[in-house]
Order: structure tokens, then sequence, then C-alpha cells
């Protein structure tokens, strides 16, 4: 460390002591202690003698050469601290740091000596309490001293400003207004920039706030967990005297140990965020004002990571996946390695989830990221969501995700027309809740709703009456996720280049039937094939989608050329019965794919698949049911609605192709139309 840099960290510790730290000089502070090591170790040296003055209420001896010893084990600062003239300035700022501490904590922290409130009570939930001696009841304040809590929840308003959430069951002693002692269980803390330096020790760690929410939990070992969820922690293990700055979004865990012979403890190791562990951790931040026009100006988003697996969770919106096959397109220049790989969950995913549909949908993929996009579809039901609702049940997803360990990305809703005032005024509040979660835990935020804002009026329109995106609305969406992404230099495509899906089934056979005329094992059994039932070839060609000036933004024609079927019935009383046959080598495991409004599989007689809700999602491969193939032919029934989409895959996990010669067939299985006696 440079002289320069010292001399600019003494006064940064200066104006820290003397209360006068300014917004940009604690920003400055918080890099150097990241840069550092030198400065972290002394900027705990300093908060170890307010400890100790704090615990044993003297002066202590001011006339050492060199803060406490323990304070400087770390070999990376011996050197420093040996050379005398340091050791002598060191020294000076030490009994400059005890006078100052000793003045404020007799004058600030107990202003009546009779009774020495450092805390108030704020609140409390179906609280249980063990209590100390000094305890003093809610509204009158809380003295230094032992706090247990048994059973619920307890809110403690510390006079230096730090808000503490307790969980039971929780130990803690109130050492000062500024240091609490963590013995066991679980602490949140949320820290204002007035109150910068606030302390939890453990006994396994000290952990020192740069401007911070964080929560704290303290097993029976005293092994510990800190999961930081804005600003910076500065931890220090008590068994090795190391240090390390936590930041933002990151959390560690320092193990007791286990036997004396156990050398994996003592220091910090990383642990996956856990957000749902910790109370209140919202109460102080949710009612944050948003500033549309200031949030993500000039902001650089880091890329994501080599290989993303990035699973899409929405409406009907996102069941479309235009905008997916956009992002697609314009990642293409990626090598395979590099290129995000993206799975669409969409509405068949529903927002108000349980927890099989969440297995199913969501960790079946073993996602790295999931793209939240809810909001203008659930803004136009009748019966729309309130937004308290809306907020709930958004902030129930990313805290399972987080628990997943699958990071959130959130989109805001796209703009709605103009002719639906109480849709309009819903999604605004369901945006702000989703801007306002998305800054609050620092997720990468995709704002469709801002970029659409921008779209210039001469422009073709952004969405229909439908609350559903048109070909140029998709494209809004499909920029600000690529932005989300850290790809913002990469251009949307202007129209799709789309191909047929390998897999798909493209030879049957199909009649019509009345809607309450559906199959069982007795008719497939007893089902003959005759001149009645027409042909059906996909990819459907179609001479008015040849003649379209734009085929690459029909949807319609986007779907035909991926292979679904679509206008089959000629009335909503009427479903599709349609058969076909294909080849298989060998006998083998493989997954049926479903899409649009299949409402029923049968193979070789067994019904393998049907379904419960045919509107529940539009894309490809929404269920991917298992199946096994023999040698030989295999028979294939199906029952749909107007529309339906099967491939057949040999595995499960495959995400949507980037190019038409995707690998997600080994091989191509030929699919014949039959006109044979189907028989079971």
């Amino acid at each position: 460390m440079e002289a320069k840099t010292r001399r600019e960290i003494d006064t940064l510790f200066s104006a820290l002591v003397d209360g006068n730290l300014r917004d940009e000089q604690q920003e400055r502070l918080g890099k150097l202690l990241e840069q550092y090591p030198e400065a972290q170790d002394i900027y705990l040296a300093y908060f170890d003698i307010h400890t100790e003055l704090s615990l044993t209420g003297g002066v202590g001896d001011v006339s050492q050469d060199c803060p406490p010893e323990p304070v400087f084990q770390p070999s990376t600062t011996t050197y420093f601290l040996n050379i005398r003239p340091i050791r002598r300035l060191w020294a000076g700022v030490a009994a400059a740091i005890i006078l100052v501490m000793t003045v404020w904590l007799l004058f600030s922290l107990w202003p009546d000596p009779s009774t020495p409130v450092i805390a108030r009570l704020v609140s409390t939930e179906n609280a249980r309490w063990v209590l100390g001696p000094t305890y003093s009841v809610a509204g009158e304040g809380l003295a230094p001293g032992e706090v247990r809590l048994e059973e619920g929840i307890a809110c403690i308003q510390m006079l230096s400003g730090a808000e503490l959430v307790l969980q039971a069951p929780v130990m803690i002693e109130l050492v000062d207004s500024t240091v609490v002692c963590l013995e066991q269980g679980n602490l949140t803390v949320s820290v204002s920039d007035e109150c910068v330096g606030f302390r939890v020790l453990t006994p396994m760690a000290h952990l020192v706030d740069m401007g911070t929410e964080f929560g704290v939990d303290v097993d029976k070992s005293g092994t510990t967990e800190v999961h930081v969820f804005q600003g910076v922690v500065v931890a220090k293990s008590t068994a090795s005297g190391s240090v390390v700055p936590i930041n933002a979004q990151e959390a560690g865990r320092i193990d007791a140990p286990r036997d004396r012979r156990d050398l994996m403890y003592g220091e910090f190791v990383s642990v996956k965020l856990d957000r749902s562990r910790f109370s209140g951790l919202s109460a102080s931040s949710v009612d944050t004002a948003f500033d549309l026009d200031n949030h993500s100006a000039n902001r650089t988003i880091q890329r994501l990571q080599a290989g993303a697996r990035i699973v899409f969770l929405g409406d009907h919106a996102t069941s479309r996946e235009t905008h997916i096959l956009l992002i697609n397109q314009a990642l293409s220049f990626l090598p395979p390695d590099m290129a995000p790989r993206l799975f669409n969950a969409a509405w068949a995913f529903p927002l108000f989830f349980n927890e099989e549909h969440y297995q199913q949908h969501v960790e079946s993929f073993a996602p790295t990221h999931a793209v939240i996009e809810f909001g203008p579809e659930i803004a136009g039901y009748s019966q729309p969501r309130s937004p308290e609702d809306f907020r709930h049940a958004i902030t129930r997803l990313v805290d399972r995700l987080e628990q997943s360990g699958i990071e959130p990305i959130i989109a805001t809703g796209f703009a709605i027309p103009q002719n639906n005032p109480r849709a309009k005024e819903l999604l605004e509040s369901y945006n702000g809740s989703l801007r306002k979660l998305a800054v609050q835990r620092g997720y990468r935020l995709a704002d469709v709703n801002v970029k659409s804002r921008k779209h210039p009026d001469c422009e073709p329109e952004l969405v229909n009456t439908y609350f559903a995106p048109t070909f140029e609305g998709f494209r809004v969406m499909a920029g600000a996720l690529l932005e989300s992404f850290g790809y913002p230099e990469a251009s949307v495509p202007r129209s799709l280049d789309i191909s047929l899906l390998p897999g798909v089934i493209t030879n049957w056979k199909m009649r019509l039937r009345p809607h309450n005329d559906s199959l069982n094992t007795e008719s497939v059994a007893k089902l003959v094939i005759d001149e009645t039932w027409a042909q059906l070839s996909l990819p459907q060609d179609d001479k008015l989608s040849r003649r379209l000036a734009q085929p690459g933004r029909s949807f319609v024609h986007h779907d035909r050329a991926r292979g679904f079927a679509t206008h089959l019935t000629e009335s909503d009383n009427q479903i599709v019965q349609a058969v076909s046959c294909i080849e298989s080598e060998i006998d083998r495991g493989v997954f049926f794919n479903t899409g649009a409004r299949l409402l029923s599989i049968w193979l070789n007689g067994e019904k393998i698949f049907e379904s419960n809700n045919p509107w529940a999602g539009w894309h490809p491969g929404k269920e991917r049911i298992p199946a096994r193939l023999r040698a030989g032919r295999n028979q294939i029934i199906i029952e749909s609605q107007d529309a339906f989409f099967l491939s057949i895959t040999n595995e499960r996990d495959w995400a949507l192709p980037r190019t038409s010669t995707s690998n997600i067939l080994e091989e191509r299985l030929d699919s014949q139309a039959v006109d044979l006696h189907v028989s079971g």
C-alpha cells in the first residue's frame, strides 16, 4: 500500500470516527477495504478497540505502541506493522479513537446513567421470551444484557439506528447500541448509511457492516453463516484472524471445529444465498421510491456465464416464445459451448404454483437462471389479482428459485392497450413491484415496459387488442432481455428463420369427431382407418402463407414451419383424432413432447398421456412424457382440439434448437400415415 493511500485511509477513518463521513467517502472507503487487506485489518482494529471499550467499560492502556496483537496476526500485514514509525502513527490513531469513543460512549449511549437504554423493542409476533434481568418492557427500551426469544419473531431498534429482527429460537447479548453478540439462532440486520460500522459478534466470527442488510445464523456448535443482501460485510475469523469482505448477493459460512484434530474449520467458504431463511428483510426497503429514469443508466451488466441454462416462466406471450426464438437467432454468432440454452415452461408453469409444478417445469431443466415475465395477462383478467397478491406471488417464486440456486431475471410487462384503464393501472403497479424487487435484491432487470415506451409512434404497434405482443412487440421484449443477459450489442432479427423441429411426426390420418366422443381402450382396439379419414402432412402448406410479403413475421407461418398442426377443426364442439406409425430399429426409451392443445396420446394401445388443461401452454415440449418404443412398428393415436404439436426425442433435456441442424435426435424417426386396421 502506498503512503498516499495510507494517508487517504487515515482521513476517511477520522471522518468516520467524527461522524462526518459523506456518501462518496463511504463508497471510497468500501472500495479501499475491498482492494487492500491491510486496510481491512486496520478497519477491524478500530472496531476491536471499540468493542473492548464496550465490554470492559475502561479506557485501556493508551501508551502501548500498537493496537492489540491478535488483530494483526495475518502474515500479509506483519511487515507493515513492524515498521516503528508506522507503529507510532497507529498508536496515536488508536489513542485518538479511544478518546473519541470514550467520550461518545459516556455522553451518547447512556443519556441517563440510572437507565442505560441502548435499544427499543419495536414489534413482536407470537413472541415468547426468556429475558435477562436488565430487560425493560416494550416501549420503554432495552438495557445491555442477554435476551432470549423462545418462540415467534421480534424487531429491535438499536439507538444507533440499526434494526434487528430476531427469529426464534435465538439467544443474543446487547452489548451497546453498535455491538451485539449472537450466541445462537437467527438474526437479520438492516443498517442505514448513518450507522455504518454496526457489529455482530459470534463464536466464530466478527462481522462489521458497511451500510448493509444481512442475515446471520449460528447453530449450537457455533458454526456461523452470513448472507449479505445489500452492501458489504467485512468478516473476520476469530479462529485465524483472517479477514474477507462479503458482497451483496453472496453468502459465507465458517465452521466450528468438530474435534481438536479438525483442520477444516476457521475460514469462511462460499455457500448459496438463501433469503427465505431470514425474516423482515424487505420491511425497510419495499417502499423505497424507484427512479425510473436513473435506474440502469450507464450500468454495465455482466454477461451470462458460458452455457447458462435459462428457463422462461410467464403467460401466453411467453408460451408463444417468439421473443425466445429471436434471442436464439440473435446469439447465433456464439460458439455452441458459449451460447445459453433456452427452455420454455411459460403458462404450463402457473405463477400461483405448487411444488409439483415447480419440480416438473423448473427443477427438471436444471436451470442456472429463470426469466420471470408475468403481468399483462393477469392484469387483463376479469377478476385480476390485487397488487399485493401479485407481489406476494412473485416474491414467493423468487424465494423458491433462490433456494434452488437459480438466479431470477425479472422482466416487466409490456404496455397494454389504452382502452382498458383498470388493467393498465394494475400493470403499472405490478411493474413497480417487479422493479423494486429487482433493485432490492440485485437481480438482472429486463425493463420491457420502459423499452416499449421509447418505441416511436410511427412504427408498427407493439401489442394487439388481446393483451398479446405483435411481432414488433416480441422484438422489443427480445431486445430488453438480451441487454439483461449482457449482450446489448446483439442485433434483434427483423424476421425469423424457422425450420421443422427434429423428431416431429410428419404423416397422419385424421378425422373430426364430436367433442364428447373421445377414445377409450375398447374403442382404440376397434379403430378402423378408412377412406373417410383425411391425410395430414406436416409441415402444413398453405398457398396464402406462401404469398406473405414477410413470412418471418407471421405467427401461424412460424408454428406450421416448426411442425405445429393448426386450424384443424371447424367449430369448438369438435376434436381431432389422428393416427400414425413410426419404425424403430431397437427397443428403446424416448420422450413424447407435446404442445398446443393436445388432449391425449395412445402408444401401441396404451394411453401414455392425458391433458388436464389443454390451454396451459402452446410451446413445443410443454410436457415431456417418458415412453418406450418397441423394435419395429409402433402405433400412435392422438386426440386434440384445433391444434397440436408432437415430437419424439431421445432425451428430455433438449433446449430450443439454435439452427435447423440441431442434434436433438441422434437419428430421425420415420413416420407413416396408416391405412390399416389398428389393433391393440
